[in-house]
């Protein structure tokens, strides 16, 4: 009997597939690969988010409104994405397995369920603290105070001035003064900037350089060797006095302490004694007593000295009540100089006039609002009222931040009504000619920001005003990023007066 043997399949087509079964391990693969992909991208994301100079640089590369809507994504989509990548990758997996062993159906589907569900929650249990304007702002000024600082005059100085004063500005062949150190120590201290020991051993410094600039009945010129005080530069260096010793961690050690005490002792002494008594003003020139020169700036300024003094706990046992007279009087100067149609004028004896100072008007309120809480009885009820509704309505958040009013040339020159020469003190040197004023730049971003918030919080006003007031400050706080490229190319004392205005409360 003749046996045919059937010859065995070549070798490819003894180990082939099903098509199918091909098919279906293609499938799983591309779960497995697509699902790792997702979950792995999401927690990439996740994990940036803890980089905080990762979202500092997103904030300022995109406006707030973007980068919070993006923000506000991520939060939803990170943990949903990880859940369905993780259940990609796991249904791979598991029906791999399922086809390998006799199990049932339904176990891998609960071991998906449960994987992705619990990694979905483990996420968003993990979530990076949703970021606040608040949040960009602590580390814009830690950053800003270590570039402010990185200005000051050293003993390496090859100019040899004398040493621990600010440069104007960050070029640095430009002189310190005393004017732009009061206010970058301002700025830093009432901000809330991280510092670390060298950077407090500069603001230390930096007192020094004030302290020994000073000039007996005159306080502090423009720059250094001036005879002349200038009463705007004593109340930035008595905020900055006061700051500094209401500072936490304290700045001050011992005896180091009760030296600034006396030395802001000082400077409210001279304040008081050059506020003019026939009308309850100030003029720049701390060196001529004539109210014909009373200025709103300069009234404002050694007033909120005063009231700050009032405040200050470390200064409570000394000041007390002893400089209210001066501020009731400085208030009174200021309200009664309130034009309706304009606000606050630089020089109110000016006639006709007609431009508005939108950073001159929100920083009168914000003084006016700090020292409202101790002086409301003696407030005018209508003149107040009338001037924060004046501002909530003509503020206009959507400003460029650069758009900022500046002084008028002719309010420059202090000449007496009768056209003789400003007199000076003994203690001054004559210059032969009137006194010329710096031509301030009155800033509208930080001081308009400061004086909403304090109105968000005015029980003087309607609820309806105050939501306005809370409104408009968030918008600004929201628009802080915008001043990068703004603060980078600007004089020291802009940025000294972002920070605090965008810290004020």
């Amino acid at each position: 009997m003749t046996t045919i043997q059937t010859p065995p399949p070549p070798d490819n087509v003894a180990t082939a597939e099903p098509e199918s079964a091909a098919g279906h391990h293609r499938q799983r693969r591309q779960f497995i690969s697509t699902g790792g992909a997702i979950a792995a991208i999401a927690v990439t994301a996740q994990t940036l988010g803890y980089v905080s100079s990762i979202e500092h640089s997103a904030i300022e590369i995109l406006h707030w409104s973007i980068f919070r809507n993006i923000d506000a994504v991520l939060r939803i989509g990170v943990p949903i994405a990880i859940a369905i990548g993780v259940a990609l990758a796991m249904y791979g997996v598991a029906f791999y397995v399922r086809e390998r062993r006799a199990i049932p159906k339904a176990l891998p589907i609960a071991i998906i369920v449960a994987l992705a569900g619990s990694t979905a929650y483990a996420s968003l249990r993990l979530l990076p603290n949703k970021v606040t304007p608040g949040d960009y702002l602590k580390a814009e000024a830690t950053e800003r105070a270590r570039h402010l600082l990185a200005y000051q005059v050293t003993t390496a100085d090859p100019q040899g001035h004398s040493t621990g004063g600010i440069r104007v500005t960050s070029d640095v062949t430009m002189t310190q003064q005393v004017w732009t150190t009061a206010q970058v120590l301002s700025g830093i201290l009432a901000s809330r900037a991280d510092l670390d020991a060298d950077e407090v051993n500069r603001i230390r410094s930096a007192f020094g350089y004030m302290d020994a600039q000073f000039v007996p009945d005159q306080g502090w010129g423009y720059f250094d060797g001036w005879r002349t005080g200038v009463t705007e530069v004593a109340g930035w260096v008595c905020l900055a006095q006061i700051a500094s010793l209401d500072h936490t961690p304290s700045i001050w050690q011992g005896q180091q302490r009760n030296a600034v005490i006396d030395s802001t002792a000082r400077t409210l002494a001279l304040l008081a004694a050059k506020q003019h008594a026939s009308d309850g003003g100030w003029g720049p020139n701390i060196g001529d007593s004539s109210s014909d020169f009373t200025r709103t700036y300069s009234t404002a300024m050694a007033t909120w000295c005063f009231v700050e003094a009032r405040r200050s706990p470390s200064l409570q046992s000394m000041v007390s009540s002893r400089y209210d007279g001066n501020i009731e009087r400085g208030i009174n100067w200021l309200l009664l100089n309130y034009d309706a149609k304009l606000g606050w004028v630089p020089n109110p004896t000016r006639k006709p006039q007609s431009e508005r100072f939108l950073g001159l008007d929100a920083q009168v309120l914000y003084v006016v609002s700090r020292a409202e809480h101790d002086f409301s009885s003696f407030l005018n009820a209508q003149a107040t009222h009338t001037a924060k509704k004046d501002f909530l309505e003509f503020l206009d958040v959507s400003r460029s931040l650069r758009t900022n009013d500046r002084m008028h040339d002719g309010d420059r020159y202090l000449m007496h009504a009768s056209g003789s020469p400003a007199t000076q003190s003994a203690s001054a040197i004559p210059c032969g000619c009137q006194f010329t004023v710096e031509s301030s730049t009155f800033l509208w971003y930080p001081w308009s920001l400061a004086a909403a918030r304090a109105l968000s919080m005015d029980q003087t006003l309607s609820a309806d005003e105050r939501d306005a007031a809370r409104q408009k400050a968030d918008v600004l706080e929201q628009r802080a990023s915008e001043a990068k490229p703004w603060l980078d190319d600007e004089f020291h004392y802009v940025t000294a007066e972002f920070l605090m205005g965008t810290a004020a409360t």
